[in-house]
């Protein structure tokens, strides 16, 4: 499900979406106004299909999207010419912590490098402590004028890492 919200939300970037999380669905929200959601497909249609795997689907309002783009000036970004850096990040925080809140809070550091932040995982169990759960991110660092290095990333890791252990209390796995 949150692979599917992070294609969705870096196929409409421009728009800014929002996204509530609830255990069911993720609601797409569009300047605090629903435009559509992501489910899971229910069991008697995988049932229906012989589809064993879990299958998410999202379900957007055309209508809504268009009045966006048509308010829009198109814009062109050559294709960089060096590449991406990325790198995944886990965590365990408390469970009232939204994922939205670890996006604030890497954003407000304004790194230059970061270019985008994806979830793609999220897992509770007791394992990980009373109240805990665990996000799971990708975070990619670009730069236009030349290929990034380790020290460069790494640099930019650790205050990420330092923000999100000093604002959400957050313990990294693997650490």
């Amino acid at each position: 499900m949150y692979y599917l919200k992070g294609i969705v939300d870096e196929m409409f970037s421009g728009m800014k979406l929002q996204f509530v999380v609830t255990e069911q669905q993720i609601q797409i929200q569009f300047q605090k106004k629903s435009i559509g959601m992501i489910c899971k497909v229910s069991a008697e249609k995988m049932k229906q299909f012989g589809i064993k795997q879990e299958v998410y689907y999202a379900e957007l309002n055309w209508a809504e999207c268009k009045k966006f783009t048509e308010t829009q000036k198109i814009r062109y970004i050559e294709v960089p010419k060096f590449p991406a850096v990325e790198r995944d990040l886990a965590m365990v925080i408390d469970q009232s912590i939204r994922y939205q809140d670890v996006q604030k809070t890497i954003k407000q550091l304004q790194s230059k490098l970061l270019q985008n932040i994806n979830i793609f995982d999220v897992f509770e169990s007791d394992k990980l402590g009373k109240g805990k759960k665990s996000y799971a991110i990708n975070l990619s660092f670009s730069d236009a004028e030349k290929t990034l290095t380790d020290v460069e990333v790494e640099t930019e890791m650790s205050k990420i890492i330092k923000s999100l252990e000093d604002k959400l209390g957050a313990s990294i796995r693997g650490n």
